[in-house]
């Protein structure tokens, strides 16, 4: 039996930091994309002639015609395995898959708005509609990594790290992972839409993960 219970707990620990590539094969993305163009019809009533461009658009008339472009999955850093990072450890262990999926919600071939799903006690939902600024930032990185020799066959993904408000578009390329900060970071000199490496950014982030006071940003 305690056999049996310690083979139980070292799968669930190595799922946690499982490489991006065989965690993908583990996320049902289609289902994602299935469940948020279901939910296109709640985002529908929800814009008004006074909110429309709130949520992203440019006339009411746009929700009416738009559909959901590939989900990204969203990973996360969190700030304590930021300060017990060294040099030695591997980047890839810090990243904790999470169970939110960023859906762009598109209007012909312009991104305008997202619809966020996740899994709530087992099951994917609709659980936030909006965040244009964010999607429409993603839209705008994404073509610029495509125009790039490093981009591969690499799914892109959203990285966060909630204790420093950063955001970034990311992928593996053949070496490590590749990153682009969405929004400057002036405190930690990150201008937005620059791509650097994990390792460039991990130089930057560890020694301020060190002093944070644990409060979010």
């Amino acid at each position: 039996m305690k056999k049996s219970i310690f083979f139980c707990l070292l799968l669930f620990l190595m799922s946690l930091s499982l490489p991006l590539s065989a965690q993908e094969k583990g996320d049902n993305l289609q289902e994602v994309k299935r469940i948020s163009q279901l939910a296109l019809s709640s985002f529908s009533n929800l814009i008004t002639e006074s909110n429309f461009k709130k949520y992203g658009f440019a006339s009411t008339k746009d929700i009416t015609v738009a559909t959901i472009g590939e989900p990204l999955k969203t990973v996360m850093i969190r700030l304590d395995d930021l300060q017990k990072f060294e040099e030695k450890s591997d980047p890839k262990g810090l990243l904790k898959k999470t169970d939110h999926f960023l859906c762009p919600v598109e209007v012909g071939e312009e991104t305008m708005s997202s619809i966020t799903v996740a899994k709530i006690k087992g099951q994917l939902k609709a659980v936030k509609f909006g965040g244009s600024n964010l999607i429409q930032q993603v839209a705008k990185e994404r073509l610029q990594s495509d125009k790039t020799e490093v981009m591969k066959n690499s799914p892109y993904f959203i990285l966060t790290i909630p204790a420093f408000n950063f955001r970034a578009l990311a992928f593996e390329s053949e070496e490590e992972l590749m990153l682009t900060p969405l929004f400057a970071q002036p405190a930690l000199a990150l201008p937005a839409g620059d791509m650097i490496t994990m390792t460039q950014l991990l130089d930057v982030l560890v020694p301020a993960a060190k002093e944070h006071n644990g409060l979010p940003r």
